[in-house]
């Protein structure tokens, strides 16, 4: 069986990909010892990584892929960890990546603490890069997060919801940390200011489209093909085709910003991740 679409795009910085693996295994020791049960489950069930690879391919892309990259890309995830622990929480699911969600084992209070005990950290360890630019842009996204999942919380089933108000949605829970993880390991790089901020778009379109791709997959996917319970996000069958093209869209967009950095392998790889995106996307199409 061939390489998934992601998987190809992920050989380019393999080697970086399981230093963070390591990493991430090692901030288990951060926790108390009476936690460490709770955060090796969280932490332990391997997802695609996709934020801690845009990370490592924008470092690339605008640089040298360094240490503080990897500690990059261990913050972003660990914050996405954390967003996932509470997400299931508040959509009651029982499976996430084929194993049981952490309140299905343990119930919603200690699901909701160990997702605090998560986000605390990884802004914990943000503190550690020397410009403290990085760690007041990562505590404002992990805000910005936040911020989307309660306002589609508080919108779900909303027959009134607009296109603009669900792209505000996706933007601000999900697009603006792969922006965060794109925009600053740019920052790390010390790239030029316009490079930053082509990273930052490209991050937020990529993002955005991600998310839109994995509520298309509410609808059309199976849970045994996923691994995780669908039907949570409130959207209806009759939107996916124009989600899908939508997606899509986003995802060219992206694409077209990548002029602003210089050519070589890791902005190509870059490009490449959008089309493994579209991949997915087509995958998908009724």
């Amino acid at each position: 069986m061939g390489l998934s679409p992601l998987a190809r795009v992920a050989r380019l910085v393999q080697p970086h990909l399981e230093e963070v693996e390591a990493r991430i295994a090692q901030q288990v020791a951060a926790f108390d010892p009476a936690l460490e049960g709770y955060v090796v489950y969280a932490v332990g069930s391997r997802g695609k990584r996709l934020r801690p690879l845009l990370s490592l391919l924008a470092g690339g892309a605008t640089g040298q892929i360094n240490s503080n990259h990897v500690d990059l890309a261990v913050i972003v995830e660990l914050i996405h960890i954390a967003t996932l622990v509470h997400d299931d929480v508040m959509d009651e699911a029982e499976r996430r990546r084929a194993q049981p969600t952490a309140n299905a084992r343990w119930g919603n209070s200690l699901s909701v603490l160990l997702g605090d005990c998560l986000f605390a950290h990884a802004l914990t360890l943000s503190t550690n890069f020397e410009n403290s630019d990085i760690s007041r842009a990562i505590a404002r996204t992990a805000a910005t997060v936040c911020s989307g999942e309660m306002i589609q919380t508080q919108r779900r089933f909303d027959l009134t919801l607009t296109v603009q108000d669900y792209l505000r949605i996706v933007e601000m829970k999900t697009g603006s940390l792969f922006s965060a993880a794109s925009e600053l390991a740019a920052l790390i790089s010390d790239a030029d200011p316009k490079v930053i901020e082509t990273s930052r778009n490209f991050g937020m379109q990529i993002g955005a489209a991600y998310q839109i791709y994995d509520d298309c997959l509410d609808l059309a996917g199976s849970e045994s093909a996923t691994g995780k319970t669908l039907g949570t996000n409130g959207a209806t069958n009759g939107a996916l085709n124009d989600s899908i093209a939508a997606g899509s869209d986003l995802i060219r967009e992206a694409q077209s910003t990548l002029d602003g950095i210089a050519s070589n392998p890791y902005a190509d790889a870059l490009f490449f991740l959008g089309d493994a995106l579209c991949e997915m996307f087509d995958q998908l199409r009724v």
